[in-house]
């Protein structure tokens, strides 16, 4: 054995002893969990050693690069911890966003500790401003004496920051957050060999913890029956937005099948989108493969409801929830700010038999549409600064 790769073997077989233990997933599926292992530890590298309590900056969360958790496609996730004792100013200017919040998190890859509820929210899009748009707010233990401005206090448990930019159209554009600690802190130093090693042990314990807690969410959809079915959840302990209601389930068919999502739209509702994630609940691939819609991407049916073929292979109809060939996976269904949010239905068909059960004014797409829309989607999210 390679001396060199002792550290990646033994980070993989104690994952491996956690899937034994859980009994998920099988060996079909250890080499992508693997990976998926690999990830989770590179993102606590970024939190870890990437910004400082001392001095944070903005960093990768989960997202197209770390997409852990069921990133939403149309949102930039940032990162950084802060200490409960400081005083913050962010400031900037807002955009377009559909939905733009700044959420208190206690947890996370800093402190080795998956991360936990939702300490409070902060929406900045409603943060009075004036035509420049420009915003600035503070945030602190106490109101600083004499300060006027925009305040907000700060959860003694918070631990970390997260900073949220939901667009859904390509002519939307992200707001420009800078964070700055205001109060007094000792100068930075080199890390000493002893320090390096404690934010290794760090990053192994997070990525470990937050592995285990994905592979026993998983597990318990699994356990729960809904395969192929969804169930609603708030998400309220691990950072779901308190505007927003949340369906998850399990997807499964054989390589002759697909399955068709069905739903009503609800009266009016702020947002909304529909993707699918892998068998360790990290989003697939949404911007070279359609894994993932939102409202104004949809084509709607001519009885006024949506529906989605979720399939390895283009089925040739609008909104094909493509895959990437996996035949097991999950689903995510988000309805932020509606007068209602109704549950999707699922059906699982035979791949020759699947018009019979679409409305019977489904268009089809060719493979030229495909290719024009597929250009569209990269053209779209490449096009966002995600890191």
């Amino acid at each position: 054995m390679n001396p060199n790769l002792a550290p990646v073997i033994e980070l993989l077989a104690a994952a491996d002893a956690v899937a034994d233990e859980i009994g998920y997933p099988d060996a079909a599926l250890r080499p992508a969990y693997h990976r998926q292992v690999l990830m989770l530890l590179s993102q606590a590298y970024v939190q870890v050693f990437g910004t400082r309590v001392e001095n944070p900056d903005w960093v990768p969360h989960t997202g197209p690069l770390f997409p852990w958790g069921a990133p939403n496609h149309d949102t930039i996730y940032g990162f950084a911890p802060v200490d409960p004792r400081g005083v913050y100013r962010v400031a900037g200017t807002q955009g377009t966003e559909s939905i733009a919040s700044l959420m208190f998190r206690k947890g996370g890859a800093n402190t080795g500790e998956v991360h936990g509820a939702t300490l409070g929210e902060i929406d900045v899009q409603g943060i009075a401003t004036g035509t420049d748009r420009r915003f600035s707010l503070l945030f602190s233990a106490d109101r600083p004496d004499g300060y006027t401005g925009d305040w907000f206090a700060l959860p003694p448990e918070t631990t970390g920051l997260i900073a949220r930019h939901v667009t859904e159209a390509p002519d939307q554009h992200d707001g420009v957050w800078s964070l700055q600690r205001l109060d007094p802190v000792p100068a930075t130093l080199p890390d000493s060999p002893e320090t390096v090693m404690a934010r290794a042990a760090t990053m192994a314990r997070f990525a470990a913890r937050l592995n285990e807690m994905l592979l026993r969410l998983v597990k318990k959809l699994r356990d729960g029956g809904y395969r192929n079915a969804f169930v609603a959840d708030r998400f309220q302990g691990f950072g779901g937005i308190a505007a927003q209601m949340y369906f998850q389930g399990l997807f499964e068919f054989n390589a002759d099948e697909a399955l068709i999502i069905e739903c009503d739209l609800p009266e009016r509702v702020h947002y909304w989108s529909v993707q699918l994630v892998d068998p360790f609940h990290s989003a697939i691939d949404f911007i070279f493969h359609s894994a993932a819609y939102n409202g104004s991407q949809t084509r709607l049916s001519g009885d006024g409801r949506v529906r989605f073929v979720v399939a390895a292979h283009d089925p040739g109809v609008p909104n094909w929830l493509d895959t990437d060939g996996w035949q097991r996976g999950g689903m995510f269904w988000r309805w932020h700010s509606a007068t209602a949010a109704p549950m999707p239905t699922v059906k699982r068909v035979r791949r020759p038999e699947l018009r019979r059960h679409l409305p019977a004014d489904t268009p089809t797409v060719d493979a030229a549409q495909r290719a024009v829309e597929r250009a569209a989607r990269i053209a779209q999210y490449q096009g966002r600064r995600r890191w």
